[in-house]
C-alpha cells in the first residue's frame, strides 16, 4: 500500500533505526547496522559537506563514524560543527614527541606506529588541501606526517596536488578501531606474556585534555607527550 511519508516521520524512522535498531527489528547484524550508518553518514556529507574517512563501528562511546572537512564546509564546520573531536591537537603532539609519561610517572620512550597516527592526523585535513612547499615549510609536523605515510615522499613530485590524492596512494585503509597505537611499559606481563599495555586508535580518539600537553584516555590513564 502506497504510504506518503513526511519529513519529520522519515527523520523519525531514521533517528530509530540509528538508536534502536533492535526494537525497530531492523539491522540486528552489527555488519549489516555498520553499512547503514556509514551510509547515511555519507548522503549527508554528499550533501552537507564533509568527507567519510573512517566507516562506522562500536566503540566505548557507542557507535560512531569519522568524518573529516572539505571544502564544501564552512569554517565552523557547518553540520558537523557541534561534534567536532576534541583530539584534534592529540595527533599533533604524538607526532611531535620523542617521550611520553604516565599518570605522572617518569618519562619514557615513545614507542608509536607512527604512520598510524599520521594517517589519522592528516584525515583532519580537507582532502582537497592543496599540498605545497610552503604549506610544508610552515606546519613541520604537517611534512612529517607525509613522510611517515611514506619515506619515498618528495615535494617535487606532489607540488600542486591534493591531500586527498596522497591518502588515496599511500593510506593502508580505513584504520582499524583495534589497531594498536602506542606501547606502555608496565611492571605486569599482558596476555601474550610482555610487560605493556597497547593504546589503540580507538582509545586515541575518545581521549581527553585534562591540561596543556596531558589527556586521559577511556581507560582512566593520563599521558602527557613531550
Amino acid at each position: 500500500m502506497k504510504r506518503t511519508v513526511s519529513a519529520s516521520e522519515l527523520a523519525s524512522i531514521v533517528n530509530r533505526l540509528l538508536t534502536d535498531p533492535q526494537g525497530a527489528g531492523e539491522l540486528d547484524e552489527a555488519d549489516t547496522f555498520a553499512r547503514f550508518m556509514t551510509d547515511i553518514a555519507q548522503v549527508v556529507s554528499d550533501h552537507c559537506g564533509g568527507e567519510i574517512v573512517s566507516s562506522a563501528s562500536s566503540t566505548d562511546k557507542g557507535w560512531t563514524v569519522s568524518v573529516t572537512p572539505n571544502d564544501s564546509l564552512p569554517e565552523t564546520g557547518g553540520v558537523w560543527g557541534a561534534f567536532e573531536a576534541e583530539t584534534s591537537g592529540l595527533f599533533a603532539s604524538i607526532l611531535a614527541a620523542t617521550r611520553v609519561s604516565c599518570d605522572n610517572g617518569p618519562e619514557e620512550d615513545l614507542l608509536v606506529r607512527r604512520e598510524l597516527v599520521a594517517q589519522e592526523y592528516l584525515s583532519d585535513f580537507p582532502a582537497d588541501l592543496v599540498l605545497t612547499k610552503e604549506r610544508i615549510d610552515e606546519d613541520s609536523v604537517f611534512g612529517e606526517a607525509l613522510h611517515w605515510m611514506t619515506p619515498h615522499f618528495e615535494m617535487p613530485l606532489w607540488e600542486k596536488r591534493t591531500l586527498g590524492e596522497f591518502m588515496r596512494c599511500y593510506q593502508s585503509g580505513l584504520i582499524p578501531e583495534k589497531a594498536n597505537a602506542l606501547m606502555l611499559r608496565t611492571e605486569k606481563f599482558n596476555e601474550i606474556g610482555v610487560k605493556a599495555e597497547y593504546v589503540t586508535i580507538e582509545a586515541l580518539r575518545h581521549a581527553v585534555p585534562t591540561e596543556v600537553g596531558a589527556w586521559r584516555l577511556p581507560s582512566g590513564r593520563v599521558l602527557r607527550f613531550v
